[in-house]
């Protein structure tokens, strides 16, 4: 799949976290704002972003869950 790898590794981390204000806007919105300004970047169609957005957004919202348990483990 490889628009998926290409969307996947041009994921502006610093930009999500920009759309990330309070308890307004959650991360999944977050990435879903990402991918679909990506999509449009690289000129793919709305049901390719949608395709995208259901794979991607649980996958690294699962990456943000793993890091972050990591991360708790480690101040133990």
């Amino acid at each position: 799949m490889g628009n998926f790898d290409i969307i996947k590794n041009d994921i502006d981390w610093a930009g999500i976290q920009n759309n990330i204000s309070g308890y307004d806007v959650s991360l999944a919105r977050a990435f879903d704002k990402e991918i679909k300004e990506l999509c449009t970047k690289y000129g793919l169609l709305s049901d390719e972003y949608k395709t995208l957005a259901s794979y991607l957004i649980p996958l690294l919202l699962n990456e943000v869950i793993q890091n972050s348990k990591e991360e708790w483990n480690r101040d133990d």
